[in-house]
């Protein structure tokens, strides 16, 4: 892997870079479909080319768990890469364009195959659900990943999704460690949760330092209520957090708290957890209180969800950095 970077990142994040396509459907659309909603299936290129024709696309941005939650990190002015495997196309041209432009070093790998695309189906309740082709970051595999990538790193964050390619997540997690980073791992959906129980609760209890997590994930994986989901899973790992509409449990060693937050009507819940994630983990870095990193968290996940897609403004964000020394 050719290192890009124009300067040295404190963040490192792996995980599939996605252009999301926004599109409204209505329930019985969702109700038909396989899976869960709210949840995320994978595709083949002619469905999702098929899916983006069939209904009108609002909006369209570079997306992926990971790359939102890496923006956000960006954006409240920490130094940050990301790694994966792009298309050599106009698409992936256009989203290393775009991570440039917000000082992120764009450390991916190129493919022949088309650039992944999400089609993120948005019901009246403002849930999204996903149908996702993942393109070239379907054919990484764990001998693609630089040791030298992960050098100097603070913490290094992972989406779950990554759980697809077989080895990759256990592989970039114990290159982690060996460079001494703290490691932030997210269930990303219903589906990794449930269809990777015992490779999640093994990376967890061996590597990981930071879980998150919403509340139907958590309970996919533990087979229990958010709760007493926080008290199984704090057991494996350093910190536990649990985000659901009405608050958030945090689960340590020797903590465990639920904090309230104000509920809101989401317009759009597209990459509320993603965010959610960037204000906690930038209030985590900065050794702030526990209540006081999952306001961070909240006010970001709060602001997105009144929009559509996941790039907040630039003046949002100001708002939110202004809250952190209020």
């Amino acid at each position: 892997m050719e290192l890009n970077a124009p300067f040295k990142y404190e963040i490192l994040g792996l995980g599939n870079p996605i252009i999301d396509y926004i599109m409204y459907v209505d329930e019985d659309y969702v109700a038909q479909l396989s899976g869960y909603k709210g949840g995320m299936e994978i595709v083949d290129f002619e469905t999702i080319e098929a899916l983006i024709k069939h209904h009108t696309v609002v909006q369209k941005s570079a997306g992926g768990s990971a790359t939102n939650t890496i923006k956000g990190l960006a954006h409240l002015g920490k130094k940050c890469g990301l790694i994966g495997k792009i298309g050599d196309d106009l698409a992936g041209r256009e989203f290393t364009l775009t991570l440039q432009e917000k000082g992120i070093a764009s450390l991916y790998q190129t493919s022949p195959l088309p650039t992944g695309k999400a089609a993120c189906l948005i019901t009246p309740d403002g849930q999204r659900t996903f149908r996702t082709y993942p393109g070239p970051m379907s054919t990484f595999q764990s001998k693609e990943l630089d040791p030298t990538a992960f050098k100097n790193v603070q913490l290094v964050y992972l989406e779950g999704y990554n759980l697809l390619n077989i080895g990759v997540t256990e592989r970039a997690m114990a290159l982690a460690k060996e460079a001494g980073a703290k490691v932030a791992f997210d269930l990303s959906s219903v589906e990794m949760a449930l269809n990777y129980k015992p490779e999640i609760m093994f990376l967890l209890e061996k590597y990981v330092d930071i879980l998150f997590s919403n509340a139907e994930e958590s309970t996919a994986l533990t087979q229990a209520p958010p709760a007493e989901g926080c008290q199984i899973l704090k057991e494996l790992c350093e910190t536990v957090v649990i985000h659901a509409p009405t608050g958030c449990w945090v689960g340590q060693h020797t903590l465990e708290v639920f904090i309230p937050t104000e509920p809101i009507t989401p317009l759009d819940s597209t990459g509320a957890g993603d965010l959610f994630t960037s204000g906690f983990l930038y209030g985590y870095l900065a050794k702030l209180p526990i209540a006081r990193a999952v306001a961070l968290g909240a006010h970001a996940g709060k602001e997105v969800v009144q929009i559509l897609g996941a790039e907040l403004p630039v003046a949002t964000w100001k708002r939110i950095q202004d809250s952190i020394s209020a």
